[in-house]
């Protein structure tokens, strides 16, 4: 009788063994998911990501440097932006906000959030679509505002399907996007202490005095001009590049009493 005990007791252990030696060998075969976005730029490696069901969709944020990272799944590239691209964040349930935050600093970012005010609202507005099909169906997202000038609206969805409020599913869901409208809230107001705290930045967007009209303009002048007329694309670069050597090779002209 103890003989028989003592190999089954045995047998079991063995089968213990192998299962576990199957099990380890099976999670050594997965591969990590390697983030999209670790591969773009060698400065940024999300800290953080969340990613939507399904598709290639959603976020990401680097805290050492304050960027973070929109992913978008029409666009091959993800965006990187500085927190001081980051304008507003809201966290919405069907269409409704639940939780905002907006810049308050400098003045020409109110000014951007009042100029397209009513798109941010109809953007959030928009995600009640999907939900109005179903009576029950529920939706959680949070919606971005940035200074990207193609595509300022960014929404990451957390919930988009028929769950209980408060029920397992529905409560996860909305800690989750409760907790990146938390880390975006981090980023706007850390944005605004550093505007803030950088008074020769405002003082740079201020009217120039006016320059007494027997006074030619300085080379700085000219070339800060040409800067921003190639940056908004009024001139080629090849333009630029004459109109810069221009006034680089010009002599000054002496000063008069």
């Amino acid at each position: 009788m103890e003989i028989v005990l003592i190999i089954a007791t045995v047998l079991i252990l063995l089968a213990f063994i192998s299962m576990f030696v199957v099990l380890a060998g099976h999670q050594s075969t997965k591969k990590p998911m390697a983030p999209k976005v670790g591969s773009i730029g060698k400065d940024f490696f999300p800290t953080q990501m969340f990613m939507e069901n399904g598709i290639e969709h959603g976020i990401a944020i680097h805290e050492p440097t304050h960027q973070f990272c929109l992913i978008r799944s029409d666009q091959h590239l993800p965006q990187i932006h500085p927190c001081s691209d980051l304008l507003a964040s809201k966290l919405v349930k069907n269409g409704t906000p639940l939780e905002q935050t907006i810049r308050t600093a400098p003045t020409q970012v109110e000014a951007k959030i009042q100029e397209l005010r009513n798109q941010w609202d109809q953007c959030c507005q928009s995600t009640t679509q999907a939900s109005n099909q179903t009576p029950a169906n529920q939706r959680l997202d949070v919606c971005l505002f940035t200074r990207d000038q193609v595509n300022p609206f960014h929404i990451v969805n957390f919930l988009d399907m028929e769950a209980k409020p408060g029920g397992l599913i529905y409560h996860k869901a909305f800690a989750t996007a409760r907790y990146w409208q938390g880390l975006m809230r981090e980023f706007i107001e850390l944005a605004d202490t550093q505007a803030k705290s950088m008074p020769e930045m405002h003082q740079a967007h201020e009217e120039p005095k006016e320059r007494p009209p027997d006074v030619p303009p300085s080379p700085v002048e000219e070339l800060t001009k040409l800067a921003t007329l190639l940056e908004k694309r009024f001139i080629t670069q090849e333009e630029f590049d004459a109109q810069k050597q221009k006034i680089l090779t010009t002599p000054l002209e002496p000063v008069r009493d």
